[in-house]
């Protein structure tokens, strides 16, 4: 079957990236042929918006006598921008195959059963029904489809996000019409459920995020041979929102271990996908307030705390480590974490893991037969 992927637009975030790739290997397993829609922000609107702007700027500069005038301003912008994430772009290209060519004004949306005629479109994973991420939020509920009842539409392991409901009344009651078309819903969160059944009357299952799909050999495979040497034993610290609490808790975990830390990222450029991979592997106990890196600590069998990230939403992380009995890993915003630690029972993970797996699967399957 031929399926569309819609998931949140990747640039820098390991974790949107790798579940995006984890989906596709997962469906291409399956027999299957996955194609991501490449959402992207622009393409010709900054082709235009330089022209409009050189001419302004050359208007003002020959007729009014204005001199010193950043004719190409945007152009400098998206330089800068396509600088910091030319790395993980680079792993999108090269593994994330098929691919749509680069989708972002609503014609090209419209557009797009048209001229690729796929047979089912899954929404997910990642917080695809978070409004602060998708806008607009319909049309990650296929608005762009119409009504066209042939075309299969699944959700797999969405996210909300958060707790409470972001969605104006407007958001609300469009996308309540729009997931009655779904012919399977799945959240990455439990929450996820109870939010979807009470505001948008359409339930659902609770499934592991794609990344937990792959094992750890799986992404092993992704890092050069020459490569896995180059980061050295110690802790590995991947911090999204820093903050002088969550230096604090590093600290701490450096003191009680003694152990010296590592990141990945250096000066303004994100570095590689398969550094960040390469880091998991290498790391003797890991630091973070995100929630793929916990999941890829768990998939690597590190030793890990994870500092809770408020603003990106505490459902994630929660519904994920109760999943594992690991609830004693997360450190809520402002104390200290746990020096007595417990250690982690990585063959009971496993265990739960491939259940978790096969309840995955067994929707995969179930929902996208032809």
């Amino acid at each position: 079957m031929k399926i569309a992927i819609l998931t949140l637009r990747l640039h820098t975030n390991y974790g949107g990236i790798l579940q995006a790739y984890a989906l596709m290997q997962v469906l291409k397993k399956l027999g299957h042929e996955p194609w991501l829609i490449y959402n992207q922000p622009f393409k010709y609107r900054y082709w235009f918006s330089e022209l409009s702007l050189y001419i302004s700027n050359a208007f003002k500069k020959y007729i009014l006598g204005h001199r010193t005038l950043e004719i190409f301003r945007e152009k400098r912008i998206r330089k800068e921008y396509e600088t910091i994430y030319v790395n993980t772009l680079q792993f999108v290209e090269r593994y994330m195959l098929p691919r749509t060519e680069i989708i972002c004004t609503s014609e090209e949306w419209r557009q797009l059963q048209k001229k690729y005629q796929f047979e089912a479109y899954v929404v997910g994973s990642d917080q695809v029904w978070r409004p602060a991420y998708a806008n607009p939020i319909s049309r990650y509920f296929f608005s762009f489809l119409k009504e066209e009842k042939e075309i299969k539409r699944l959700s797999y392991a969405a996210s909300f996000g958060v707790e409470e409901w972001t969605f104006s009344d407007k958001e609300t009651q469009e996308c309540r019409k729009l997931i009655q078309l779904f012919d399977a819903v799945s959240f990455r969160e439990e929450s996820g459920i109870v939010l979807c059944e009470r505001n948008l009357g359409r339930g659902g299952v609770h499934l592991l995020d794609p990344t937990m799909l792959l094992n750890k050999e799986d992404y092993l495979s992704l890092i050069p041979i020459e490569e896995k040497q180059k980061f050295k034993d110690g802790l590995f610290v991947y911090i999204l929102d820093p903050s002088e609490w969550k230096l604090k808790v590093v600290e701490e975990v450096e003191q009680v271990y003694k152990l010296s830390s590592f990141s990945v990222n250096k000066e303004v450029m994100a570095a590689p996908v398969e550094d960040w991979l390469n880091a998991f592997d290498s790391a003797e106990y890991i630091v973070t307030d995100s929630f793929h890196a916990c999941v890829f600590s768990i998939l690597f069998h590190k030793p890990f705390w994870v500092c809770g990230n408020k603003d990106r939403g505490m459902a994630r992380f929660h519904s994920l480590l109760s999943l594992f009995g690991l609830e004693n890993r997360l450190i809520e915003p402002n104390n200290s974490f746990d020096q007595i630690e417990q250690p982690i029972d990585w063959n009971k993970v496993d265990i739960q893991l491939e259940k978790l797996r096969k309840k995955s699967f067994s929707f995969l399957n179930e929902n996208l037969k032809e």
